[in-house]
């Protein structure tokens, strides 16, 4: 277990993670399968997923008949060794 998953200094830091341990990288979550797993109401759900999916952590997908799957995208090392997300790497 890492530190900074014991530790954290922010509410906000706390439900993004757990939001996105709940969705696998390459995989896909529904909004429901989400907030089952990480037992938290829909509505926190859905604004960090909001705000995940802004900032390019995670992608949603429409599914058939209305609603959405999540996946989050996978961090990459730039040349800096920081990580970046997907919507900081070019294209």
């Amino acid at each position: 277990i890492s530190l900074s998953g014991v530790i954290s200094e922010h509410g906000d830091a706390r439900l993004r993670r757990t939001i996105l341990e709940a969705i696998p990288v390459n995989g896909l979550r529904s909004l429901g399968e989400v907030v089952k797993t990480t037992k938290l109401t829909k509505k926190k759900v859905q604004e960090a997923l909001d705000s995940l999916c802004e900032e390019g952590t995670v992608q949603r997908f429409p599914m058939t008949g209305g609603g959405f799957h999540f996946t989050r995208i996978a961090e990459v090392l730039t040349e800096e060794h920081h990580t970046a997300t997907a919507a900081e790497i070019p294209a």
